[in-house]
């Protein structure tokens, strides 16, 4: 590419030169003949000097040769990152001294663990326990049972004959309140007395009343003036009292 570019600016150095031969031949011919032998030596020189310059032209050209086209690819390189900057350093103080750098300890190879084997211990002889023959004992004749003490037992009976005694003694010591009979009153009470063992009153109360406060006062009464029987061993055992309810009617037959 760069031969043919000189060669096509030298071309046009070429034609000029000629041409300016050219017209000074013209010139030359007008006053040849006055001035023929000035005009011969330009002329002469003229020509001399293109054939030098054409020659020396023709020789530094080399002949033309044929290019041969060129395939050329383009190959992306990958990008190299580029380094990172080096760290800022630090500003020395001229009154603080520098850190001193922690220089690493060499490691101490640990010395190995002796290996120690365990022998597991041997068993404990058995002690031998010699046994004694057994000793026959003579057996005992069997024994006769002791017979327990029996606890009494409440007779019926003496309960049933000591309530049907103590409500006839107080049936004997009742006594109708004159107001009541001129006023016609009559009624039933109902009493609760309480006796020990030796035949003690130790309290007696109206569980149910008649309606009429002389009957009821009356009935306490009889109750109070009565004096009972003991009671018997063999009723209501184990109590040293007991409580009795007596029904007590007053009427006018």
């Amino acid at each position: 590419m760069s031969l043919t570019f000189l060669q096509a600016s030298r071309r046009p150095i070429l034609v000029a030169e000629s041409q300016v031969a050219e017209d000074q031949l013209a010139m030359a011919n007008l006053g040849l003949y006055e001035r023929r032998e000035p005009i011969a030596l330009i002329a002469s020189a003229l020509i001399v000097t293109s054939m030098v310059y054409a020659m020396n032209t023709i020789s530094m050209e080399p002949p033309a040769a044929k290019s041969n086209p060129v395939m050329v690819s383009l190959v992306e390189l990958p990008e190299t990152p580029s380094p990172p900057p080096p760290p800022p350093e630090p500003e020395s103080r001229p009154n603080q001294p520098s850190p001193m750098r922690a220089q690493p300890q060499p490691s101490v190879p640990m010395p190995p663990i002796p290996q120690v084997e365990t022998v597991p211990p041997s068993p404990a002889p058995v002690p031998v326990v010699e046994v004694p023959p057994p000793v026959l004992v003579p057996m005992d004749p069997p024994q006769t049972p002791v017979a327990m003490p029996q606890t009494p037992r409440s007779n019926p009976a003496a309960e049933g004959g000591y309530q049907a005694r103590a409500r006839a003694l107080i049936n004997r010591n009742k006594n109708y309140p004159e107001e009541a009979l001129q006023m016609s009153m009559t009624g039933s009470v109902v009493v609760v007395y309480v006796i020990d063992r030796g035949g003690r009153l130790i309290r007696a109360e109206v569980d149910r009343s008649s309606g009429h406060s002389l009957l009821d006062q009356a009935a306490l009464q009889a109750v109070r003036r009565t004096r009972f029987e003991p009671i018997p061993e063999d009723a209501w055992v184990a109590l040293k009292e007991q409580v009795f309810r007596t029904r007590i009617e007053f009427d006018l037959e």
